[in-house]
C-alpha cells in the first residue's frame, strides 16, 4: 500500500486526531485498539491489546516473516524502498551507521538493533535484553501506537500490563539531527499502514492512520501539540528540510534552532532557518528564551531551558521550572513538587502520583 500524501490543516489534524483517539471510524463506540483486538484476539484486555501492538510493530519494522492472512506483503522499514521515485534506505538510521541520535542535544550514533535485531521481532518480542536500546525503542513505539488507536485498556500510568506512554514528548527533538526528508517520512508512516492492512485492517481505518501520522510527523514547522493526552504540548515535526509540506499554518518561528544536522553526507544543512529572536512573549505560548552554549541564538520556548545547551538552541522537555505559584491562565497551570517540596515545575497535566527527588509533570 503507497504512503498517503494528506496534510492536513491545523483544524483539521486536531479532529482527526480526536478521532483515532477515541472512535473508530466503523463505530462510535469502539476505537481502532478495540476493534481489532476483538476481532484477531478475541478479548479485549490489557495483555491482547499489548500485543496487537506488539504484532502491528514489529511487522511495521520488520516485514512479514510468514504470509499474511490479508495476503498483503510488507517489505518493513529496515528494508529499502522507493517513494515516488526516490531510493529510501532508513537502516542506518536505526543500526548505528549514522550519527544523527539526539543525544543532549549533540548528534550520537546509538544502535537500536542491539537486542536481537529481527530475530527478536520474529518471536513477537520488543528485544531480548530488556537494557537494550532496541527494547526501549520497541517498548516505546507500542505504547505510543496504543494511545494513537485509542486502546481502552492502556493504563494512564507508567505501570500495568499496558502502560502509559513514557518517551520523549518531542519528536522534533528525538529526530531533528536525521534531516529526514518527505520520501523518508512518508515510507516510515506507510509501512506501518501497510502492516495495518496486513492484518485486515479496512482500507478506510488504514488510510486515516497513515494520514494521522503524516499530518503530525510528516510536515514541517508544525504547531504545538501534545503526542499524548496527558503530555504538554511540544514540537512534533519530523520531516524537516526542503520539500517537506509545510503545516498549514505554518509556525517556522518555533523551529529557530534549525541547524546543521548530521546525516550520511556529512552535514546537511536544513532549509528553514529562521531569525533567532531577542525577547519572548511573557503571556504568550512560548514564554522563555532559551540561548545555545554559545549565546549567539536563542529560541522561544514553552518550556524550561535545557540544562546543558548545545552549539544549537534547544528547548528542554516537560513543564516550565517555577519557584512561583503558576499561571492558571496559561499553558501550564499546574504546580508540581518533587517529594522533597523544594522544586517545582509548573506542567500542562496532572502531577505524578508519586514524586521523586526532582519535580516533574506526570
Amino acid at each position: 500500500m503507497a504512503p498517503s500524501k494528506l496534510a492536513l490543516p491545523a483544524s483539521g489534524l486536531v479532529l482527526l486526531l480526536s478521532l483515532l483517539l477515541s472512535v473508530s471510524l466503523a463505530s462510535a463506540q469502539t476505537s481502532l485498539c478495540d476493534k481489532y483486538t476483538k476481532a484477531l484476539l478475541t478479548d479485549v484486555t490489557p495483555e491482547n491489546e499489548y500485543l496487537l501492538l506488539t504484532l502491528l510493530v514489529n511487522r511495521a519494522f520488520g516485514g512479514n516473516f510468514t504470509a499474511t492472512a490479508a495476503g498483503i506483503n510488507v517489505p518493513g522499514i529496515l528494508a529499502p524502498g522507493v517513494v515516488n521515485g526516490e531510493a529510501v534506505n532508513l537502516l542506518p538510521y536505526f543500526n548505528g551507521q549514522l550519527k544523527t541520535t539526539n543525544e543532549d542535544n549533540q548528534p550520537a550514533s546509538v544502535n537500536f538493533l542491539d537486542g536481537g535485531g529481527v530475530d527478536a521481532l520474529k518471536q513477537n518480542l520488543p528485544a531480548f535484553d530488556r537494557t537494550s536500546n532496541q527494547y526501549f525503542l520497541l517498548t516505546h513505539l507500542y505504547q505510543f501506537f496504543g494511545v494513537l488507536l485509542g486502546c481502552s485498556q492502556q493504563s494512564s500510568t507508567r505501570s500495568g500490563a499496558f502502560p502509559a506512554y513514557r518517551g520523549d514528548v518531542s519528536m522534533y527533538q528525538v529526530h531533528k539531527f536525521m534531516a529526514l526528508d518527505n520520501a523518508q517520512v512518508m515510507y516510515f508512516n506507510g509501512m506501518v499502514g501497510t502492516a495495518f492492512a496486513s492484518f485486515g485492517g479496512a482500507p478506510e481505518d488504514v488510510a486515516a492512520v497513515v494520514a494521522a501520522l503524516n499530518g503530525l510527523f510528516g510536515v514541517a514547522c508544525g504547531d504545538f501539540y501534545p503526542i499524548a493526552p496527558y503530555a504538554p504540548p511540544a514540537l512534533q515535526s519530523v520531516c524537516t528540510v526542503e520539500g517537506c509540506p509545510l503545516a498549514s499554518p505554518p509556525r517556522c518561528d518555533l523551529y529557530a534552532d534549525f541547524g546543521a544536522a548530521v546525516n550520511d553526507e556529512g552535514t546537511a544543512p536544513l532549509a528553514l532557518a529562521a531569525t533567532s529572536p531577542t525577547s519572548c512573549d511573557a503571556s504568550g505560548s512560548t514564554p522563555n528564551l532559551c540561548y545555545n552554549a554559545a549565546g549567539s541564538a536563542a529560541i522561544c520556548c514553552a518550556s524550561q531551558c535545557p540544562a546543558t545547551p548545545g552549539d544549537v538552541p534547544t528547548c528542554g522537555l516537560g513543564g516550565v521550572k517555577s519557584a512561583a505559584p503558576c499561571t492558571p491562565s496559561s499553558g501550564f497551570p499546574n504546580q508540581c513538587f518533587n517529594s522533597f517540596g523544594s522544586e517545582s515545575i509548573c506542567c500542562a497535566g496532572p502531577c505524578p502520583s508519586s514524586p521523586d527527588a526532582v519535580a516533574r509533570c506526570a
